[in-house]
C-alpha cells in the first residue's frame, strides 16, 4: 500500500459541497501541487486537521475553484496513512478537473472502497466495522442507519469478543487432546462442549447483536435445511505436513458414481493431483472443473501457471470451463453425486498443504440444489476449453487482456515454474 491514491468522495451530481480525498505517502505534498493557500503556507507545513482556505488549480495551473483544504497524518487519519482533503463546490466538472490534476501530480485513481480497505488493512477498522461502512451507505430506513452506526462504532465487535474467546479456548483444548495424546490433558465431555456452545448462543441472543444486521434482512428465511455437515481439514502442525484435505476430496471424487463438478479460482496441481484427476475422469462419469479465465483472474502467478499447464490439465480428461464474468471468482465448491461441498480450499499445491484450509461437506437436497443453481448460473458465463481454443456458447465471448497482463504473462508463466508449489 505504498501508492498514493485519490478519489472524488462525494456523488457526481451538482451539490453545495464536493470532496477530493488523498491517502498514502506524500498526500500533503501532492495536494500542494494543485492547491495554493491564501496565506502562502504549504499544506505540508500545516498542522493536522486545520482548515486552510485557498485556490484549486487544474493540471495546467489554472484556478478552477476556491476551496478549503486539510491534512491528517498518521496515526490520526481514517485510513491509518497520511491523508489530505480538498473541500470544493460540488460541481462535477470542478471535481473531475481537480481529480485529473491530482493524478497528474502523482496520485493513482483509487479503486471502489479502497480507502476503507486501507483502513482495515492498517488496523483502523476491524472487519465488522469495514462492512458497516457499506451498510451505512446503503441504509434506507432509520433502523438501518442506527444498526450500521452501532456496528461502525465497534458495538458488534465488542459484543462477540467474549463469545469468540470462549469458542477459541474450546477449540484449543480439543486440538491439544488430539495432538498430544500422551499428555495428561483431560478430554472434554459432551456436557462441557454443549454447555459452552449453549452459553455462546444464549449470549448472542440475549444481546442485541441480531439487531445490528441490515434492516429488513431475515437471515433465517435465507437458510435451507441440511441433514448433516462434515468438516474436512488439514491437521495443524509445523513440520511434516500431510495433504489430508486433498486426499479426502480425492477419495470422495474417486468414489463418485454419477457426477463430479469442481469450482476453484485457480488450478495449480502437483503430479499426484494431475494423476488423481485422471483417475476420476477414467470412471467415465461427467467430470467438470470451473475456474477463472486468465483475462478475469486477479492472481497473476496462478494464471501464469495455468497458461503454461492448461494442456496438461485437459489431458487428464476433465472438462474445463473458464469464467468470463465481470469479476474474478473466488468460489471454492464441489458437487460430488448428492454431496455439496464448500469451503476455503483452492485446487493448488500451496492450499493442499496449508493447515488453515477446510471444506464442509453438506448432506441435503435443498442445499445441493442451491449450490448447483449457483454454479450453473456462473457456467452460463463460461466457455468450455478445448486444445484449439474455446467451444462457442450463446451470449459469451472470450475476453482479451492488455497491459500489464499481456506484458507480464509471457515472462511470469515460465519464471513461476520452479516455484509453482508456493502458488
Amino acid at each position: 500500500m505504498s501508492e498514493l491514491i485519490a478519489a472524488i468522495s462525494t456523488p457526481a451530481v451538482p451539490s453545495a459541497i464536493g470532496v477530493l480525498r488523498l491517502s498514502g505517502p506524500g498526500a500533503a505534498e501532492c495536494a500542494d501541487r494543485v492547491f495554493r493557500a491564501r496565506s502562502g503556507k504549504l499544506l505540508a507545513e500545516t498542522e493536522d486537521r486545520r482548515l486552510v482556505y485557498g485556490s484549486l488549480l487544474d493540471k495546467e495551473g489554472n484556478v478552477i475553484d476556491q476551496v478549503l483544504a486539510t491534512v491528517s497524518r498518521v496515526p490520526h487519519s481514517y485510513t491509518g496513512e497520511d491523508t489530505a482533503e480538498l473541500q470544493c463546490h460540488g460541481s462535477p466538472m470542478v471535481l473531475s478537473l481537480g481529480l485529473e490534476a491530482l493524478c497528474a501530480a502523482g496520485a493513482r485513481l483509487a479503486q471502489p472502497g479502497e480507502f476503507t480497505k486501507r483502513a482495515f488493512l492498517n488496523g483502523r477498522l476491524d472487519l465488522p466495522q469495514a462492512e458497516a461502512v457499506a451498510d451505512l451507505l446503503e441504509a434506507e430506513t432509520p433502523e438501518g442507519v442506527r444498526a450500521a452506526a452501532g456496528q461502525l462504532s465497534g458495538a458488534l465487535s465488542r459484543r462477540v469478543e467474549g463469545v469468540y474467546h470462549g469458542l477459541v479456548d474450546l477449540l484449543a483444548h480439543f486440538h491439544a487432546v488430539l495432538d498430544y495424546p500422551d499428555e495428561d490433558i483431560g478430554p472434554l465431555e459432551a456436557e462441557q462442549i454443549g454447555g459452552v456452545l449453549s452459553a455462546a448462543a444464549g449470549e448472542l441472543r440475549a444481546r442485541p447483536a441480531y439487531a445490528l444486521t441490515p434492516a429488513g434482512l431475515d437471515y433465517e428465511a435465507m437458510t435451507v435445511p441440511v441433514e448433516k455437515a462434515t468438516l474436512l481439514t488439514n491437521p495443524t502442525g509445523i513440520f511434516a505436513k500431510e495433504p489430508t484435505l486433498w486426499w479426502q476430496l480425492q477419495q470422495l471424487m474417486e468414489g463418485a458414481r454419477d457426477r463430479v463438478y469442481l469450482q476453484t479460482p485457480y488450478a495449480v496441481p502437483s503430479a499426484a493431483m494431475y494423476d488423481g484427476l485422471a483417475r476420476v475422469a477414467e470412471k467415465g462419469i461427467p467430470f467438470e472443473m470451473q475456474l477463472n479465465s486468465v483475462a478475469v483472474g486477479d492472481n497473476l502467478v496462478a494464471s501464469s501457471d495455468y497458461l503454461t499447464n492448461r494442456s496438461r490439465l485437459l489431458d487428464t480428461g476433465v472438462t474445463v470451463w473458464e469464467w468470463f464474468g465481470d469479476y474474478s471468482s473466488h468460489g471454492k465448491a464441489a458437487l460430488i453425486d448428492d454431496l455439496a461441498v464448500v469451503g476455503s480450499y483452492n485446487f493448488d499445491m500451496r492450499s493442499t498443504y496449508l493447515d488453515t484450509e477446510m471444506m464442509l461437506v453438506f448432506y441435503g437436497d435443498a442445499f445441493y440444489d442451491l449450490l448447483e443453481a449457483n454454479l450453473m448460473e456462473m457456467e452460463a458465463q463460461c466457455l468450455q476449453v478445448s486444445e484449439e481454443g474455446y467451444l462457442p456458447q450463446a451470449g459469451v465471448e472470450p475476453k482479451t487482456y492488455g497491459p500489464p497482463k499481456s506484458i507480464l504473462y509471457p515472462v511470469t508463466q515460465w519464471l513461476s515454474q520452479p516455484f509453482r508449489f508456493l502458488i
